[in-house]
């Protein structure tokens, strides 16, 4: 319910992926059990929803390094 509230819809390709569309801005979820990845197309929306999940849960902030067993590399895009 707390996704939808914040305006994510569920992919129909994985239950485990959301995505919120508000025009130019779009955020993207990955979720699964207790860990998560999000991307967004706007660092300022991506920091106020990650607010709201903080308000919401206790939650960790932090670079994703691994995510289910694979290593990641975390790059930011010129937009």
């Amino acid at each position: 319910m707390f996704l939808r509230r914040q305006g994510f819809r569920p992919s129909a390709a994985d239950p485990c992926f959301y995505i919120r569309d508000k025009g130019e801005k779009k955020l993207l979820l990955v979720l699964y059990v207790d860990d998560g990845i999000p991307a967004a197309s706007d660092m300022e929306d991506l920091n106020l929803f990650l607010a709201h999940v903080k308000a919401e849960f206790e939650i960790t902030i932090k670079n994703a390094i691994y995510f289910l067993g694979i290593e990641t590399e975390i790059k930011q895009m010129e937009v």
